[in-house]
């Protein structure tokens, strides 16, 4: 079967979600884009939506992750963040897994000749995050969980690197919402407050990030002055998170919602 000539809708990501491409996934080797084809050969296939589980003491024979592997090129699929529960149940078609396979082809081999990942349900992440309510010793629900689709070379040493936990890009595309949030917030408010003091320790988790560490895996507590940069309308423009508005999106964070509402413009980026 030619793959290449597969009709999918995920051209591109729709924001919030983002694809990432870094040297980091071609290590060894660019992945070869027909060995990746014949690697999404190796996914499951079909329309229909089943049941795949995170914990691997259930035995169930659906796992995530879900790793398809032909020579040069291995592909992912995972679920990302601290949300993500071992005894939920994630529901996947196997041409969706597809779907963002042939994207992260795409976008990473394709225009960077590299590797790297797409994520899917990004915003249940971010809306979260933005949240005044949020509090960053909160334990993150179940529903904050996102897919990632990693795509790099085969022969990885670390088999539970997840891109979505541990790629400190994640994580900056987190604290960029969340610091918009905050600018947003009313000055002076319990709101600001509560969203400043989120950023600024998980603007020291992001920071402390090498690729070991998740980033939403806690530090020491900052104190004294915020750690975070200045808000400043020009960080609000270059934030990632709304791209071009809330066209589209499906559940678009707080953040993009309050910005669209006071007519400042987010940029769009992709790496």
């Amino acid at each position: 079967m030619n793959l290449s000539a597969a009709p999918s809708p995920l051209l591109t990501p729709t924001p919030p979600d983002f694809y990432h491409c870094s040297q980091f996934y071609a290590q060894k080797d660019v992945p070869d884009y027909d060995d990746c084809e014949v690697a999404v050969g190796l996914l499951p296939s079909g329309n229909a939506q089943i049941p795949w589980y995170l914990d691997p003491q259930r035995g169930d024979p659906e796992m995530l992750s879900y790793t398809a592997t032909h020579g040069t090129c291995e592909l992912q699929m995972q679920v990302a963040g601290q949300g993500a529960d071992g005894s939920r149940q994630n529901w996947l078609s196997g041409n969706f897994m597809r779907q963002m396979a042939r994207l992260a082809m795409d976008k990473c081999i394709l225009a960077h000749i590299t590797g790297g990942y797409v994520t899917r349900g990004f915003a249940k992440q971010l809306n979260y995050v933005t949240s005044p309510e949020t509090k960053y010793e909160d334990v993150f629900p179940p529903s904050t969980a996102f897919l990632t689709m990693m795509i790099r070379d085969s022969g990885s040493d670390d088999d539970r690197y997840s891109p979505g936990d541990r790629d400190p890009y994640t994580g900056q595309r987190l604290v960029d919402a969340l610091e918009a949030a905050v600018y947003m917030a009313a000055a002076g408010s319990p709101a600001r407050e509560n969203l400043q003091r989120n950023l600024d320790h998980w603007y020291e988790t992001v920071r402390r990030m090498d690729g070991t560490r998740d980033w939403w895996q806690d530090v020491p507590r900052s104190s004294g002055n915020p750690t975070g940069v200045g808000l400043t309308i020009s960080n609000v423009n270059s934030t990632f998170a709304c791209g071009n508005g809330a066209e589209g999106i499906t559940l678009p964070p707080k953040a993009c919602l309050q910005i669209a509402n006071t007519g400042v413009s987010i940029e769009g980026s992709e790496t």
